[in-house]
Protein backbone atom coordinates (compact mmCIF):
# COMPACT_ATOMS: atom_id res chain seq x y z
CA UNK A 1 0.00 0.00 0.00
CA UNK A 2 2.83 2.19 1.04
CA UNK A 3 4.61 1.96 -2.43
CA UNK A 4 1.48 2.52 -4.39
CA UNK A 5 0.40 5.63 -2.82
CA UNK A 6 3.89 6.49 -3.38
CA UNK A 7 4.12 6.41 -6.77
CA UNK A 8 0.66 7.95 -7.09
CA UNK A 9 2.07 10.98 -5.06
CA UNK A 10 4.94 11.11 -7.58
CA UNK A 11 2.55 10.82 -10.56
CA UNK A 12 -0.15 13.47 -8.84
CA UNK A 13 3.05 16.01 -9.01
CA UNK A 14 4.90 14.81 -12.50
CA UNK A 15 1.32 14.32 -14.12
CA UNK A 16 0.04 17.51 -13.11
CA UNK A 17 2.99 19.41 -14.11
CA UNK A 18 2.83 17.50 -17.04
CA UNK A 19 -0.83 18.97 -17.79
CA UNK A 20 0.18 21.86 -16.89
CA UNK A 21 3.71 22.13 -19.29
CA UNK A 22 1.24 22.00 -21.99
CA UNK A 23 -0.84 24.93 -20.96
CA UNK A 24 1.88 27.00 -19.85
CA UNK A 25 4.17 26.58 -23.29
CA UNK A 26 1.57 28.68 -26.05
CA UNK A 27 3.27 29.96 -29.03
CA UNK A 28 2.81 33.43 -29.51
CA UNK A 29 1.98 34.16 -33.11
CA UNK A 30 3.40 37.61 -32.82
CA UNK A 31 5.37 40.15 -30.80
CA UNK A 32 3.80 43.39 -30.19
CA UNK A 33 5.97 46.21 -29.61
CA UNK A 34 4.53 48.55 -26.75
CA UNK A 35 2.25 51.42 -27.56
CA UNK A 36 3.84 54.41 -26.17
CA UNK A 37 1.40 56.77 -23.77
CA UNK A 38 1.86 59.90 -25.43
CA UNK A 39 0.77 58.10 -28.79
CA UNK A 40 -2.45 59.37 -28.40
CA UNK A 41 -4.28 55.98 -27.80
CA UNK A 42 -6.08 55.34 -24.76
CA UNK A 43 -3.80 54.88 -22.01
CA UNK A 44 -4.96 52.34 -20.06
CA UNK A 45 -3.28 51.26 -16.12
CA UNK A 46 -3.50 48.00 -14.13
CA UNK A 47 -2.22 48.42 -11.15
CA UNK A 48 -0.50 44.90 -9.61
CA UNK A 49 0.49 41.99 -10.95
CA UNK A 50 -1.30 39.53 -9.19
CA UNK A 51 -3.74 37.06 -9.97
CA UNK A 52 -6.36 39.84 -11.48
CA UNK A 53 -3.82 42.28 -12.51
CA UNK A 54 -1.77 39.64 -15.08
CA UNK A 55 -5.64 37.95 -15.93
CA UNK A 56 -6.82 41.64 -16.96
CA UNK A 57 -3.20 42.32 -18.86
CA UNK A 58 -3.50 39.20 -20.81
CA UNK A 59 -7.34 39.66 -21.53
CA UNK A 60 -6.68 42.90 -22.75
CA UNK A 61 -3.45 41.56 -24.75
CA UNK A 62 -5.48 39.32 -26.73
CA UNK A 63 -8.90 41.74 -27.19
CA UNK A 64 -7.16 44.71 -28.44
CA UNK A 65 -5.64 45.20 -31.91
CA UNK A 66 -1.96 46.40 -31.93
CA UNK A 67 -1.66 49.81 -31.60
CA UNK A 68 -5.40 49.96 -30.29
CA UNK A 69 -4.01 51.39 -26.76
CA UNK A 70 -1.26 51.72 -24.28
CA UNK A 71 -1.19 49.06 -21.84
CA UNK A 72 0.92 49.69 -18.65
CA UNK A 73 0.82 47.01 -15.74
CA UNK A 74 2.64 48.72 -12.58
CA UNK A 75 3.69 46.26 -9.59
CA UNK A 76 6.31 47.31 -6.34
CA UNK A 77 7.92 43.97 -7.47
CA UNK A 78 9.06 42.45 -10.74
CA UNK A 79 7.84 39.20 -10.29
CA UNK A 80 4.41 37.77 -9.67
CA UNK A 81 4.06 35.93 -6.03
CA UNK A 82 1.93 32.26 -5.93
CA UNK A 83 0.73 33.13 -2.70
CA UNK A 84 -1.12 30.11 -2.09
CA UNK A 85 2.17 28.10 -1.63
CA UNK A 86 3.66 30.75 0.72
CA UNK A 87 3.06 28.41 3.64
CA UNK A 88 4.87 25.61 1.79
CA UNK A 89 7.79 28.35 1.98
CA UNK A 90 7.46 28.87 5.66
CA UNK A 91 7.32 25.27 6.52
CA UNK A 92 10.11 23.95 4.20
CA UNK A 93 8.00 22.39 1.28
CA UNK A 94 8.93 24.50 -2.05
CA UNK A 95 11.65 26.64 -2.97
CA UNK A 96 10.83 29.90 -2.22
CA UNK A 97 12.18 31.29 -5.86
CA UNK A 98 9.82 28.76 -6.83
CA UNK A 99 6.94 30.58 -6.09
CA UNK A 100 8.01 34.21 -7.95
CA UNK A 101 7.83 34.49 -11.60
CA UNK A 102 9.09 37.54 -13.98
CA UNK A 103 6.59 39.79 -14.40
CA UNK A 104 8.60 40.85 -17.43
CA UNK A 105 8.67 37.01 -18.91
CA UNK A 106 5.15 36.79 -18.48
CA UNK A 107 3.89 39.52 -20.31
CA UNK A 108 6.68 39.48 -22.93
CA UNK A 109 5.68 39.34 -26.46
CA UNK A 110 2.14 41.26 -25.69
CA UNK A 111 2.86 44.59 -26.21
CA UNK A 112 2.56 45.58 -22.35
CA UNK A 113 4.49 48.26 -20.71
CA UNK A 114 5.44 47.36 -17.23
CA UNK A 115 7.01 49.16 -14.46
CA UNK A 116 8.59 48.50 -11.72
CA UNK A 117 6.99 51.44 -8.99
CA UNK A 118 5.42 51.55 -5.87
CA UNK A 119 1.31 53.26 -5.97
CA UNK A 120 1.36 55.80 -3.79
CA UNK A 121 -2.13 57.37 -4.24
CA UNK A 122 -4.48 57.68 -6.86
CA UNK A 123 -6.17 61.18 -8.28
CA UNK A 124 -9.69 60.16 -9.81
CA UNK A 125 -10.36 63.56 -10.68
CA UNK A 126 -7.26 64.10 -12.23
CA UNK A 127 -7.25 60.71 -13.58
CA UNK A 128 -3.45 60.68 -12.51
CA UNK A 129 -1.92 57.31 -10.26
CA UNK A 130 1.07 59.05 -8.41
CA UNK A 131 4.16 56.33 -8.01
CA UNK A 132 7.32 56.67 -5.77
CA UNK A 133 9.02 57.93 -9.37
CA UNK A 134 6.33 60.08 -11.04
CA UNK A 135 3.43 60.22 -12.25
CA UNK A 136 0.99 58.29 -14.68
CA UNK A 137 -2.00 59.49 -16.13
CA UNK A 138 -4.92 56.75 -17.36
CA UNK A 139 -8.31 57.14 -19.40
CA UNK A 140 -8.78 53.44 -17.94
CA UNK A 141 -7.67 52.62 -14.67
CA UNK A 142 -7.92 48.47 -12.61
CA UNK A 143 -7.20 48.86 -9.69
CA UNK A 144 -6.09 45.13 -8.13
CA UNK A 145 -3.33 45.94 -5.63
CA UNK A 146 -4.10 42.86 -3.66
CA UNK A 147 -4.41 42.75 0.03
CA UNK A 148 -2.17 42.96 3.32
CA UNK A 149 -2.52 41.84 6.56
CA UNK A 150 -5.55 42.26 8.53
CA UNK A 151 -4.97 42.48 12.36
CA UNK A 152 -7.84 43.93 13.63
CA UNK A 153 -6.52 46.59 15.26
CA UNK A 154 -4.57 45.03 17.39
CA UNK A 155 -1.87 46.65 17.97
CA UNK A 156 0.15 44.00 19.92
CA UNK A 157 -0.16 41.16 16.80
CA UNK A 158 0.99 43.63 14.46
CA UNK A 159 4.09 44.62 16.46
CA UNK A 160 4.99 40.73 17.72
CA UNK A 161 3.31 38.03 15.35
CA UNK A 162 4.72 36.42 12.03
CA UNK A 163 2.46 37.64 9.28
CA UNK A 164 2.60 35.45 5.62
CA UNK A 165 1.84 37.83 3.20
CA UNK A 166 5.08 37.87 1.17
CA UNK A 167 8.40 35.72 0.70
CA UNK A 168 10.63 37.42 2.92
CA UNK A 169 7.66 36.87 5.94
CA UNK A 170 7.55 33.36 4.90
CA UNK A 171 11.11 32.99 4.86
CA UNK A 172 11.37 34.61 9.05
CA UNK A 173 8.75 32.00 9.73
CA UNK A 174 10.98 28.85 8.30
CA UNK A 175 14.05 30.92 9.88
CA UNK A 176 12.22 31.13 13.56
CA UNK A 177 11.24 27.91 13.52
CA UNK A 178 14.17 25.99 12.32
CA UNK A 179 16.13 28.63 15.19
CA UNK A 180 14.03 27.70 17.81
CA UNK A 181 15.49 23.88 17.35
CA UNK A 182 18.99 24.92 16.68
CA UNK A 183 18.28 26.85 20.19
CA UNK A 184 16.57 24.43 22.20
CA UNK A 185 18.86 21.91 21.30
CA UNK A 186 21.56 23.22 23.30
CA UNK A 187 19.50 24.35 26.42
CA UNK A 188 18.85 22.14 29.30
CA UNK A 189 14.68 21.82 29.81
CA UNK A 190 13.58 24.87 31.27
CA UNK A 191 10.55 27.83 30.54
CA UNK A 192 13.13 29.61 27.79
CA UNK A 193 13.10 25.88 26.17
CA UNK A 194 9.66 24.99 26.55
CA UNK A 195 8.82 28.38 24.80
CA UNK A 196 11.33 27.53 21.97
CA UNK A 197 9.36 24.48 21.23
CA UNK A 198 5.91 25.57 21.72
CA UNK A 199 4.62 27.05 18.14
CA UNK A 200 1.57 28.57 17.88
CA UNK A 201 -0.49 29.47 14.73
CA UNK A 202 -3.73 32.21 15.30
CA UNK A 203 -6.42 31.59 12.33
CA UNK A 204 -7.72 28.12 11.09
CA UNK A 205 -9.20 29.37 7.70
CA UNK A 206 -7.58 27.71 5.00
CA UNK A 207 -4.34 29.47 5.22
CA UNK A 208 -3.97 28.78 8.75
CA UNK A 209 -5.10 24.92 8.40
CA UNK A 210 -2.73 23.95 5.54
CA UNK A 211 0.28 26.26 7.43
CA UNK A 212 -0.24 24.08 10.71
CA UNK A 213 -0.78 20.76 8.77
CA UNK A 214 2.30 21.39 6.84
CA UNK A 215 4.22 22.41 10.34
CA UNK A 216 2.91 19.44 12.11
CA UNK A 217 4.69 16.77 9.33
CA UNK A 218 7.82 19.39 9.39
CA UNK A 219 8.00 19.08 13.02
CA UNK A 220 6.49 15.91 13.75
CA UNK A 221 7.96 13.71 11.27
CA UNK A 222 10.87 16.22 9.64
CA UNK A 223 12.83 17.34 12.45
CA UNK A 224 13.23 14.84 15.33
CA UNK A 225 15.75 12.43 13.13
CA UNK A 226 17.78 16.17 12.74
CA UNK A 227 17.96 16.42 16.58
CA UNK A 228 18.35 13.97 18.56
CA UNK A 229 18.67 16.04 21.40
CA UNK A 230 15.24 17.51 21.58
CA UNK A 231 11.90 15.27 22.71
CA UNK A 232 9.47 16.06 20.10
CA UNK A 233 6.66 14.55 22.13
CA UNK A 234 7.07 17.99 24.56
CA UNK A 235 6.84 20.16 21.24
CA UNK A 236 3.14 21.73 21.31
CA UNK A 237 2.07 23.02 18.42
CA UNK A 238 -1.34 25.09 18.23
CA UNK A 239 -3.63 26.55 16.13
CA UNK A 240 -6.15 29.21 17.46
CA UNK A 241 -9.44 29.55 15.50
CA UNK A 242 -12.44 32.03 16.12
CA UNK A 243 -14.97 29.99 14.39
CA UNK A 244 -16.43 26.80 16.01
CA UNK A 245 -14.92 24.53 13.31
CA UNK A 246 -11.55 24.94 10.79
CA UNK A 247 -12.20 26.02 6.90
CA UNK A 248 -15.37 26.90 8.31
CA UNK A 249 -15.86 28.36 4.77
CA UNK A 250 -15.97 24.33 3.39
CA UNK A 251 -18.36 21.64 3.68
CA UNK A 252 -18.53 20.36 7.41
CA UNK A 253 -17.69 17.28 5.85
CA UNK A 254 -14.31 18.42 5.06
CA UNK A 255 -13.84 20.47 8.66
CA UNK A 256 -14.47 17.89 10.19
CA UNK A 257 -11.40 15.94 8.60
CA UNK A 258 -9.37 18.59 8.73
CA UNK A 259 -9.98 18.68 12.48
CA UNK A 260 -9.35 14.92 12.81
CA UNK A 261 -6.06 15.24 10.73
CA UNK A 262 -4.83 17.88 13.15
CA UNK A 263 -5.71 15.96 16.13
CA UNK A 264 -3.65 12.84 14.62
CA UNK A 265 -0.36 14.82 14.03
CA UNK A 266 -0.38 16.19 17.26
CA UNK A 267 -2.10 19.73 17.07
CA UNK A 268 -3.89 21.58 19.67
CA UNK A 269 -6.96 23.08 18.78
CA UNK A 270 -8.55 25.71 20.61
CA UNK A 271 -11.65 26.66 18.47
CA UNK A 272 -13.97 29.59 19.53
CA UNK A 273 -11.21 31.45 20.59
CA UNK A 274 -9.32 34.59 19.82
CA UNK A 275 -6.13 35.85 20.16
CA UNK A 276 -6.60 39.10 22.72
CA UNK A 277 -2.72 39.97 22.97
CA UNK A 278 0.64 38.69 21.06
CA UNK A 279 3.89 39.44 23.15
CA UNK A 280 7.66 38.93 22.20
CA UNK A 281 7.15 35.40 24.40
CA UNK A 282 3.54 35.15 24.51
CA UNK A 283 -0.21 34.74 22.79
CA UNK A 284 -2.97 35.61 25.16
CA UNK A 285 -6.64 34.12 24.62
CA UNK A 286 -9.98 35.89 25.25
CA UNK A 287 -10.73 32.77 27.33
CA UNK A 288 -7.76 33.92 29.70
CA UNK A 289 -4.76 31.46 28.75
CA UNK A 290 -1.64 32.58 28.49
CA UNK A 291 0.66 30.31 25.86
CA UNK A 292 4.53 30.89 26.14
CA UNK A 293 5.59 30.85 22.69
CA UNK A 294 8.65 32.48 20.55
CA UNK A 295 6.64 31.79 17.69
CA UNK A 296 3.53 33.38 17.03
CA UNK A 297 2.04 33.11 13.65
CA UNK A 298 -0.51 35.39 12.37
CA UNK A 299 -2.65 33.61 9.89
CA UNK A 300 -6.00 34.92 9.57
CA UNK A 301 -7.23 38.01 7.65
CA UNK A 302 -6.87 40.00 5.20
CA UNK A 303 -7.85 43.69 4.48
CA UNK A 304 -7.32 45.65 1.11
CA UNK A 305 -4.34 47.21 0.21
CA UNK A 306 -3.84 50.63 1.94
CA UNK A 307 -4.26 52.85 -1.68
CA UNK A 308 -7.47 51.54 -2.61
CA UNK A 309 -8.53 51.83 0.93
CA UNK A 310 -7.79 55.97 1.11
CA UNK A 311 -9.64 56.36 -2.28
CA UNK A 312 -11.82 59.06 -2.51
CA UNK A 313 -14.44 56.50 -2.88
CA UNK A 314 -17.57 53.95 -1.73
CA UNK A 315 -16.31 50.81 0.77
CA UNK A 316 -17.23 48.14 1.73
CA UNK A 317 -15.74 45.20 4.56
CA UNK A 318 -11.77 45.58 4.80
CA UNK A 319 -11.20 48.66 3.02
CA UNK A 320 -12.65 47.04 -0.04
CA UNK A 321 -13.88 49.43 -3.06
CA UNK A 322 -17.87 49.35 -3.81
CA UNK A 323 -17.92 48.35 -7.46
CA UNK A 324 -21.30 48.13 -9.68
CA UNK A 325 -22.53 44.86 -11.65
CA UNK A 326 -19.64 45.95 -14.13
CA UNK A 327 -16.95 46.50 -11.78
CA UNK A 328 -16.75 49.96 -11.71
CA UNK A 329 -16.68 52.67 -9.26
CA UNK A 330 -20.24 54.34 -9.06
CA UNK A 331 -19.02 57.98 -9.37
CA UNK A 332 -16.25 56.95 -11.79
CA UNK A 333 -17.19 54.59 -14.92
CA UNK A 334 -13.61 54.48 -15.98
CA UNK A 335 -12.30 52.93 -12.90
CA UNK A 336 -12.46 48.99 -12.11
CA UNK A 337 -11.40 46.89 -8.96
CA UNK A 338 -11.04 43.92 -8.70
CA UNK A 339 -9.63 41.25 -7.32
CA UNK A 340 -8.87 41.70 -3.40
CA UNK A 341 -9.65 45.48 -3.84
CA UNK A 342 -13.34 44.91 -4.83
CA UNK A 343 -16.53 44.81 -2.73
CA UNK A 344 -18.81 43.08 -5.43
CA UNK A 345 -22.15 41.67 -3.74
CA UNK A 346 -23.22 38.97 -6.00
CA UNK A 347 -27.19 39.68 -7.19
CA UNK A 348 -28.15 35.91 -6.90
CA UNK A 349 -26.81 34.97 -2.86
CA UNK A 350 -26.08 38.68 -2.31
CA UNK A 351 -23.02 37.90 -1.16
CA UNK A 352 -19.77 39.63 -1.32
CA UNK A 353 -16.86 37.71 -3.68
CA UNK A 354 -14.44 36.04 -1.08
CA UNK A 355 -10.77 37.07 -1.61
CA UNK A 356 -10.03 34.14 -3.59
CA UNK A 357 -7.58 34.00 -6.58
CA UNK A 358 -10.46 32.28 -8.78
CA UNK A 359 -12.53 35.04 -7.94
CA UNK A 360 -9.56 37.36 -9.07
CA UNK A 361 -9.02 36.08 -11.79
CA UNK A 362 -12.32 36.14 -13.23
CA UNK A 363 -12.99 39.60 -12.36
CA UNK A 364 -9.70 40.73 -13.79
CA UNK A 365 -10.76 38.94 -17.05
CA UNK A 366 -14.36 40.70 -17.01
CA UNK A 367 -12.71 44.29 -15.94
CA UNK A 368 -10.04 44.18 -19.13
CA UNK A 369 -13.42 43.23 -21.16
CA UNK A 370 -15.79 45.86 -20.41
CA UNK A 371 -12.88 48.22 -20.93
CA UNK A 372 -12.47 46.88 -24.86
CA UNK A 373 -16.29 47.08 -25.02
CA UNK A 374 -15.66 51.14 -24.03
CA UNK A 375 -13.22 51.38 -26.42
CA UNK A 376 -15.19 49.96 -29.13
CA UNK A 377 -18.02 51.89 -27.65
CA UNK A 378 -20.01 49.36 -27.15
CA UNK A 379 -22.06 48.56 -23.85
CA UNK A 380 -20.23 47.40 -20.64
CA UNK A 381 -21.81 43.64 -19.59
CA UNK A 382 -22.73 42.62 -15.94
CA UNK A 383 -20.30 40.53 -14.20
CA UNK A 384 -21.64 36.88 -13.17
CA UNK A 385 -19.28 35.11 -11.04
CA UNK A 386 -18.98 31.19 -11.52
CA UNK A 387 -18.28 29.13 -8.41
CA UNK A 388 -15.63 27.27 -8.83
CA UNK A 389 -13.62 24.59 -6.72
CA UNK A 390 -11.53 25.14 -3.80
CA UNK A 391 -8.64 22.53 -2.17
CA UNK A 392 -6.31 22.55 1.03
CA UNK A 393 -3.35 20.45 1.36
CA UNK A 394 -4.04 18.48 5.33
CA UNK A 395 -0.63 17.03 5.04
CA UNK A 396 1.48 14.10 4.12
CA UNK A 397 -0.89 12.59 1.48
CA UNK A 398 -4.16 14.05 2.93
CA UNK A 399 -6.07 17.19 1.58
CA UNK A 400 -9.82 18.62 1.26
CA UNK A 401 -11.56 19.61 -1.74
CA UNK A 402 -14.91 20.51 -2.89
CA UNK A 403 -16.65 21.26 -5.98
CA UNK A 404 -19.92 22.77 -5.62
CA UNK A 405 -22.00 19.99 -3.76
CA UNK A 406 -19.06 17.45 -4.43
CA UNK A 407 -17.07 17.03 -1.05
CA UNK A 408 -13.29 14.76 -0.97
CA UNK A 409 -11.11 14.33 1.42
CA UNK A 410 -8.50 12.23 2.54
CA UNK A 411 -5.73 11.14 -0.43
CA UNK A 412 -7.99 12.08 -3.79
CA UNK A 413 -8.14 15.47 -1.93
CA UNK A 414 -4.55 15.56 -1.77
CA UNK A 415 -4.07 15.01 -5.40
CA UNK A 416 -6.82 17.43 -6.13
CA UNK A 417 -5.25 20.21 -4.42
CA UNK A 418 -1.86 19.51 -6.42
CA UNK A 419 -3.61 19.48 -9.75
CA UNK A 420 -5.51 22.92 -8.83
CA UNK A 421 -2.06 24.58 -8.11
CA UNK A 422 -0.11 23.45 -10.44
CA UNK A 423 -2.56 24.18 -12.90
CA UNK A 424 -2.59 28.09 -11.38
CA UNK A 425 1.19 28.50 -11.79
CA UNK A 426 1.78 30.52 -14.74
CA UNK A 427 5.46 30.06 -15.45
CA UNK A 428 6.26 26.67 -16.58
CA UNK A 429 9.82 26.95 -14.48
CA UNK A 430 7.92 27.72 -11.80
CA UNK A 431 5.37 24.70 -12.07
CA UNK A 432 8.25 22.27 -12.61
CA UNK A 433 10.10 23.70 -9.84
CA UNK A 434 7.44 22.95 -7.52
CA UNK A 435 6.71 19.28 -8.39
CA UNK A 436 10.26 18.32 -8.36
CA UNK A 437 10.07 19.81 -4.88
CA UNK A 438 6.91 18.33 -3.99
CA UNK A 439 8.67 14.77 -5.64
CA UNK A 440 11.65 15.11 -3.60
CA UNK A 441 10.19 15.94 -0.43
CA UNK A 442 7.59 13.24 -0.91
CA UNK A 443 10.61 10.31 -1.08
CA UNK A 444 13.08 11.95 1.06
CA UNK A 445 13.01 15.14 3.05
CA UNK A 446 12.30 18.77 3.02
CA UNK A 447 15.60 20.91 2.73
CA UNK A 448 15.48 22.54 6.09
CA UNK A 449 18.83 24.18 5.32
CA UNK A 450 19.22 27.81 6.70
CA UNK A 451 20.52 29.63 3.45
CA UNK A 452 19.43 32.82 3.38
CA UNK A 453 19.07 35.36 6.40
CA UNK A 454 15.45 35.87 6.66
CA UNK A 455 14.03 39.28 8.48
CA UNK A 456 11.77 39.59 10.80
CA UNK A 457 9.47 41.45 7.76
CA UNK A 458 6.09 42.75 9.58
CA UNK A 459 4.92 45.54 6.70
Amino acid sequence: MGNATARWGALGGIGAVGVGAALALRERATHRPPVSPSDGAPRIVILGAGFSGLTATHTLAERLAPGQAAITLVDRNNYHLFTPLLYQVAACGVDPWDTAQPVREIVRGDGIIFRQSTVQSVDLDARTVHLNDGTLPYDYLIVALGSTTNFFHESSAERHALPMKTIAQALAIQDRVIGACERAAILPDSDERRALLTFVVIGGGATGTELTASLADLLYDVLPPQYPQIDFAAVRLVMIESEDRPIANMAQKLSGAALDRLHTQGVETMLGTKASAVGTDYVQTDKGETIKTATPIWATGVRANDVATNLQSAHGKGGTLTVDNDLRLPDHPEVYAVGDNAAYTRPDTHDLAPMLAWVANQEGKAAAANIVAAIAGETAQPFHLRPLGSAVSLGRNDGAAQFGPVAVDGFLGWLAWRGIHLAKISAFRSKLGVALDWTYAYFYRRDTTRLIPARDTRS
